[in-house]
């Protein structure tokens, strides 16, 4: 039996979700400045629509985020940077995360982008393909005798030991900063599907305060 969880504040007019407004400024400001991060198509699924009985499903295809086919490099890109512009992260620092696949790449991807060491922790059971695009970005991988979550512990208590930086998208008591960067740079998606699916695209983005006019990309 399938169930739907409603939240009674989405409707409100003023209603902006999980973040401050302020906090919505600043990583849309973020991924305004870094031309790269062009919008995804946002998918009309109209013959499925019409089977299932309902007006229209929209999908937001992240197959063409940057090339890494998932979203994740949103969340990743936005916590390193905030790290590096706090001054948290240097030239030689190392970042590590236990992963399963797309959020480990990601984190590769962005530590090459800016000069750091990557080491990403995965399961016994992950497969060797997803440990090769994962050592293709240049991160060293550790294979974890156990499963994620057991990647999770060995990465955070590596990282202690050793003085590198925890980019993880799990939290857990103390470590609830950059999780939550994280999940702040995933709501630039939503921004991006919020100007595609009004009848005609915004111009602009309603919450950047740097001046971007992209259009969003539609597709149907």
């Amino acid at each position: 039996m399938s169930q739907y969880l409603i939240n009674p504040n989405a409707r409100e007019r003023n209603y902006r979700g999980l973040f401050e407004a302020q906090e919505y400024r600043l990583v849309n400001d973020f991924f305004c400045s870094r031309p790269e991060f062009e919008p995804t198509p946002l998918m009309h699924l109209r013959a499925l629509a019409s089977e299932l009985g309902i007006g229209d499903i929209l999908l937001k295809n992240e197959s063409a985020r940057l090339g890494l086919d998932s979203f994740k490099i949103l969340g990743a890109s936005y916590a390193v940077r905030r790290l590096l512009g706090e001054g948290r992260l240097a030239d030689d620092s190392v970042v590590v995360c236990a992963s399963e696949g797309n959020h480990g790449r990601a984190v590769a991807r962005v530590a090459a982008e800016n000069r750091l060491g990557a080491r990403i922790y995965v399961a016994s059971a992950t497969s060797s393909m997803r440990i090769e695009v994962i050592e293709k970005e240049g991160a060293e991988v550790i294979v974890v005798d156990g499963n994620y979550d057991d990647a999770v512990k060995q990465a955070a208590r590596e990282a202690r030991q050793h003085g590198w930086q925890v980019i993880s998208d799990t939290s857990w008591p103390e470590y609830e900063e950059i999780p939550r960067w994280i999940m702040l740079g995933y709501t630039k998606l939503m921004t991006e599907a919020e100007m595609q699916w009004s009848p005609e695209p915004a111009a602009r983005c309603s919450v950047c305060t740097s001046g971007c006019r992209r259009s969003g990309v539609r597709s149907g």
